[in-house]
C-alpha cells in the first residue's frame, strides 16, 4: 500500500491511502493541499473516507470529478456527511483547507483505481448533484447506468436537470417513481423536453443508457429531498396520490407515514384541506390554491365521483382554470356548474368542449369528476383564485362581461350584486359621446386603444373580431400596456371565440405584471376594450397573426437555443420529405422520430437573424425545402416556407404557422425568456464567483453581487429592479429590502453598474435577521431590455417613483441566490435588522 505526500500531490498507484498533514495529530492552520488521483485512460477512481474530523464552520474537503477543481463538485465529506466517491473518468482531484483558527484531527481517506467507466450509484444525501460518465466531456458509447434516489418515508425527491446533451434518437434518460425501473415511468429526456420532476413516494430511479455510435455532452442533475405534504391528519378514508389514507393501504402496501397516528381506528369519509383541495372533492374557501384528479399525477382510479365547490365571500367571483387535463375521452369527464351544486345551469363539459378557463357571474362555481369502470388517464390539475366582483358605484346603466347595471338584468336575472343599491331608481346611461374603434380583422394585422399612443377618450367601449382561414387559429401578442389603475375600470379582455359571449381566455389592466401572448382555439378570437369616464391613459397595441394548430409546428427559444418542432404528418399532407428540410444555413439539417421532425441549434448560429421589433428582441430563421430535380411528377407543393420568430420575454412558448392555398408561406412565432443567473463574488473585481455552498460570511462583511444573462449580449440590458432578503425561501412572509425601483433602498447597497450592460452589480453589507436562524437568502427581480431602445426601464435608472406601467421592452425574471449563513456568529457582534 503506498502513502500519500503529507500535503497534496499526484496519486498513480491504483491503490493506496492519504491524509490531512500530520494526521493522526491536529492539522496546522491556513493549510491548502491538493491531491490528484490519475488513473490510466479504461479505468475510474473509488475514494472512501474512513475518517473525518474537521472544524464544521471553516475547514473543508471538496472532491471533484476530473484531473482539478474546475470540474464538477462532486460533494463535501463534513457537510455532506457522504464519505465514498466514483469518478467518472479515470481522474478525481481532492482539496483540503483550513483557516487560520481552530484545527483538528483532520482526515483519512482509501483509493482504489477500478475497471471501466463509473456510473450510478444510491444516493442517500439530503442533496446533491450527479453527472452522465465523463461529463462535461462526452459521454461514452454503450453506458448503462442505474442512479437510486432514496430518502426516508417522509420525504419525496426533487430532481432537476439542469443541463441536458443527449443523441436524440437513440442515448436516453428515463426518470421511474420508486426504487427501481419496474416503477412508473415519469419522464424520458430528452424527447419528453422536461427537466423536473417529483416522486410521490421516498425514491427516484434514474437510468442512462447510450447506443454504440454518436455521443454528446451528456447530462447534469441536481436533487433535494423534501417532506412529504400529504398527510392523514383530516384525510382518513382518502386516496392522496402520493399515499393513501384509506384503510385498504393495509392491503395495497401504500399507507400515509402517519396513517397509523390518525387513521388506524376509522378511515371513512374524508375532511377537506380547503388550501389544497380534497384528494376526491370538498368546500374549497381560500382565496386562492389548486385541486387534482384523485392520486395525480398518477392514473385516477375507476369509478370515481368527484365534486369540489368553490366558495367565495359576497363580493367575489370564481376565476377556474384547468392547467392540466388528460382524460378517456369516452367515458370519464369534468363538468363544470354555475353555482353551489350540479343542480345549476352546465358552464361546460371537459375535455369535449375543449375549453380551459372558467370566470363565474356570482361567488361559487362547482366541479363534478367521474370516471367509469374501465380505462383512466393522468386526469387534472386545475387552479382558482377569487376577485372582487364588478360593481354598479358609477356605472348604472353599463354591462359587464358577468353581471349588469342595466335595468334590463332584472329581466335576465344578471344584475350585479349592488345593482339595487345604486341603480333601481335610475338605470339609463348617461349620454356620452363613445369613440369610434374596433371592427371586423382577417389573418394578420394590428389592434390598439383609440388614439393610441396618445391618452385614449373616456367612455371608450372597442369590439375587434379577428377570424382566421378555415381550420386555423389565431395568436395576439400584446406589446405595450397602460391604462388607469383600476381593474374595473378600463381594461382589455380577450375571448376565445366570434363574440364576447365566448370563453374569457384572459384580462389586461394597470396591475398585469407582464405583457401576454393568447392563442385561440378555433378560428375566431374577440378583443373588448373598455374606459369609464374618468382618466385616460397610453392604452395598448397588440399584433396578431392567423396560424396552423400549435399541434402541427412550434417554436421554443431560450437565451441559448431554438428548437423548431414540425408534426411529420403535416409535411406528409403536403408531400414534403423531412430530409429535404433545411434552415437559413443549409448545413443545419433536422433529425426526426416516428411523429416529429425538429431543428435544434443555438440561437446565434444557423443563420438566425437578431433584430428588434416593437421594443422585443426577435430572432428569425426560416425553414425551406430542397426542391427534387428528378422524375416526372411531384406531390410537393411548389414552394415551402416557415418564417421562425422568436420574441424574447417571460411568457411561455407558443407557436403560430400561417399558410396559404399553394404556395406554402409559413410564419412560426414563439416567444420565450431569457437566463438569468446571481452569485457571490470574492470582491468588487467579480473575477471569481462563490462556489462555496452555503456562503459562510462575517457580520458586517461586504458581499458583491453579480446578476446577468447567461450568456454575453452586448445588444441588451440588464436592470435590477429590486432586491430582498429573507431568512427563507418565503420572500413574503417575512423580508428586509436592499434596492427597490432601482434605488439602494439599504443605506450599505453600493450599485457599481445597473441597466446599462447585459450584468447588473451591487453590493451590500452582511447581516442576520433577529429572533430566527442565521440564513439569509435573496431574491432580485430583474428587467432586461434592448439596448437600443432609449426609453426603456433600463435606461431610467433608478427611478424614485414607482409608475405602473408596462411596456415594450419589459422582459422581467426573478431569480434567487443563497443562503448565506454566519460564520462564528456566536462571536461576532450583532447587528440587528429589523424586516
Amino acid at each position: 500500500m503506498t502513502v500519500a505526500p503529507p500535503c497534496g500531490g499526484d496519486l498513480t498507484n491504483p491503490s493506496g491511502e492519504f491524509f490531512s498533514p500530520q494526521y493522526p495529530n491536529n492539522y496546522p492552520n491556513n493549510a491548502y493541499c491538493t491531491w490528484r488521483l490519475l488513473a490510466s485512460e479504461n479505468r475510474t477512481v473509488n475514494v472512501t473516507f474512513t475518517f473525518v474530523d474537521l472544524e464544521a464552520c471553516c475547514d473543508f474537503i471538496s472532491v471533484y470529478d476530473g484531473p482539478s477543481d474546475t470540474y464538477p463538485l462532486l460533494g463535501r465529506p463534513a457537510q455532506d456527511q457522504r464519505y465514498h466517491f466514483n469518478s467518472t473518468r479515470n481522474s478525481l482531484t481532492v482539496v483540503f483547507s483550513s483557516d487560520n483558527s481552530v484545527a483538528v484531527q483532520g482526515f483519512r481517506a482509501q483509493w482504489v483505481f477500478s475497471v471501466g467507466a463509473s456510473c450510478g450509484e444510491d444516493l442517500t444525501n439530503p442533496r446533491g448533484e450527479f453527472f452522465s460518465p465523463q461529463y462535461p466531456n462526452n459521454y461514452p458509447n454503450d453506458a448503462n447506468c442505474t442512479w437510486r434516489l432514496l430518502t426516508s418515508r417522509t420525504q419525496v425527491v426533487n430532481l432537476t436537470f439542469t443541463f441536458v446533451d443527449l443523441e436524440a434518437c437513440c442515448d436516453s434518460i428515463r426518470v421511474y417513481d420508486g426504487p427501481d425501473d419496474t416503477y412508473p415511468l415519469l419522464g424520458d429526456l430528452p424527447q419528453d423536453q422536461r427537466n423536473n420532476f417529483n416522486s410521490t413516494r421516498n425514491s427516484l430511479t434514474i437510468v442512462f443508457s447510450t447506443d454504440q455510435t454518436i455521443t454528446g455532452q451528456g447530462f447534469r442533475a441536481q436533487w433535494v429531498f423534501s417532506e412529504l405534504a400529504a398527510s392523514c391528519r383530516w384525510n382518513c378514508g382518502s386516496n392522496l396520490g402520493r399515499c393513501s389514507c384509506a384503510s385498504s393501504c393495509q392491503d395495497y402496501g401504500n399507507c400515509c407515514h402517519d396513517y397509523f397516528d390518525f387513521c388506524q381506528v376509522t378511515a371513512t369519509t374524508p375532511t377537506v384541506n380547503p388550501t389544497v383541495g380534497g384528494p376526491c372533492g370538498g368546500d374549497l374557501t381560500n382565496s386562492s390554491g389548486e385541486f387534482f384528479s384523485p392520486q395525480y399525477p398518477n392514473n385516477y382510479p375507476n369509478n370515481a365521483y368527484c365534486t369540489w365547490t368553490l366558495l367565495a365571500s359576497e363580493t367575489q367571483v370564481v376565476n377556474l382554470t384547468f392547467t392540466f387535463v388528460d382524460l378517456e375521452e369516452c367515458c370519464d369527464s369534468i363538468r363544470v356548474y354555475d353555482g353551489p351544486s350540479a343542480t345549476y345551469p352546465l358552464l361546460a363539459h371537459l375535455p369535449q368542449d375543449q375549453r380551459f378557463h372558467f370566470s363565474s357571474p356570482r361567488n361559487y362555481l362547482t366541479v363534478v369528476f367521474s370516471s367509469d369502470h374501465r380505462g383512466s388517464r393522468r386526469g387534472f390539475r386545475a387552479q382558482w383564485v377569487f376577485s372582487e366582483r364588478p360593481s354598479c358605484r358609477g356605472n348604472c346603466g353599463y354591462s359587464f362581461i358577468p353581471c349588469s347595471c342595466t335595468s334590463s338584468c332584472q329581466y335576465y336575472g344578471n344584475c350585479c350584486h349592488d345593482y339595487y343599491t345604486y341603480c333601481q331608481a335610475t338605470t339609463e346611461p348617461p349620454t356620452v359621446t363613445r369613440p369610434t374603434c374596433g371592427g371586423y380583422y382577417f389573418d394578420s394585422g394590428s389592434i390598439s386603444s383609440p388614439d393610441y399612443p396618445n391618452d385614449y377618450p373616456n367612455y371608450a367601449e372597442c369590439v375587434w373580431q379577428i377570424s382566421a382561414p378555415a381550420g386555423q387559429t389565431i395568436f395576439l401578442s400584446f406589446v405595450d400596456l397602460e391604462v388607469q389603475h383600476c381593474c374595473d375600470c378600463d381594461y382589455v379582455n380577450v375571448y376565445d371565440g366570434s363574440s364576447t359571449a365566448s370563453s374569457l381566455l384572459g384580462k389586461l389592466c394597470y396591475n398585469a405584471t407582464t405583457l401576454q401572448d393568447f392563442h385561440s382555439s378555433s378560428s375566431y378570437m374577440t378583443v373588448l376594450f373598455r374606459s369609464d369616464g374618468s382618466e385616460g391613459a397610453r392604452g395598448f397595441l397588440g399584433f396578431f397573426s392567423s396560424s396552423l394548430p400549435e399541434n402541427t409546428a412550434r417554436v421554443v427559444c431560450s437565451s441559448e437555443n431554438m428548437t423548431i418542432v414540425i408534426q411529420r404528418s403535416y409535411l406528409d399532407s403536403l408531400g414534403i420529405g423531412w430530409q429535404n428540410l433545411y434552415v437559413d444555413d443549409h448545413r443545419c439539417r433536422p433529425s426526426a422520430n416516428r411523429y416529429e421532425v425538429s431543428f435544434n441549434f443555438p440561437i446565434d448560429m444557423c443563420g438566425t437573424n437578431k433584430t428588434t421589433k416593437n421594443g422585443r428582441v426577435v430572432y428569425s430563421n426560416h425553414v425551406q425545402v430542397a426542391q427534387s430535380k428528378s422524375g416526372e411528377i411531384t406531390r410537393q407543393v411548389e414552394e415551402f416556407l416557415l418564417s421562425v420568430n422568436c420574441h424574447k420575454g417571460q411568457d411561455t412558448t407558443v407557436g403560430t404557422v400561417c399558410k396559404t392555398e399553394v404556395t406554402i408561406n409559413s410564419t412560426i412565432s414563439g416567444t420565450g425568456h431569457f437566463n438569468t443567473s446571481m452569485a457571490f463574488y470574492h470582491s468588487r473585481s467579480f473575477s471569481y464567483p462563490i462556489l462555496e455552498f452555503p456562503y459562510k460570511v462575517r457580520l458586517d462583511q461586504y458581499l458583491y453581487v453579480q446578476v446577468q444573462l447567461s450568456k454575453a449580449d452586448n445588444t441588451l440590458n440588464l436592470l435590477v429592479d429590486s432586491c430582498v432578503a429573507s431568512p427563507n425561501h418565503d420572500f413574503k412572509a417575512r423580508s428586509y429590502t436592499l434596492i427597490q425601483n432601482g434605488c439602494a433602498k439599504d443605506n450599505t447597497v453600493h450599485i457599481y453598474t445597473n441597466g446599462r450592460q447585459y450584468y447588473a452589480q451591487f453590493r451590500f453589507r452582511a447581516f442576520k435577521f433577529l429572533r430566527t436562524h442565521s440564513y439569509v437568502f435573496l431574491q432580485c427581480r430583474v428587467v432586461v431590455c434592448a439596448d437600443n431602445d432609449f426609453n426603456s426601464r433600463c435606461r431610467q435608472g433608478c427611478r424614485m417613483r414607482n409608475r405602473r406601467s408596462l411596456d415594450s421592452s419589459h422582459h422581467t425574471e426573478t431569480v434567487t441566490l443563497g443562503p448565506i449563513t454566519l460564520k462564528g456568529a456566536d462571536s461576532a457582534i450583532k447587528l440587528e435588522k429589523e424586516d
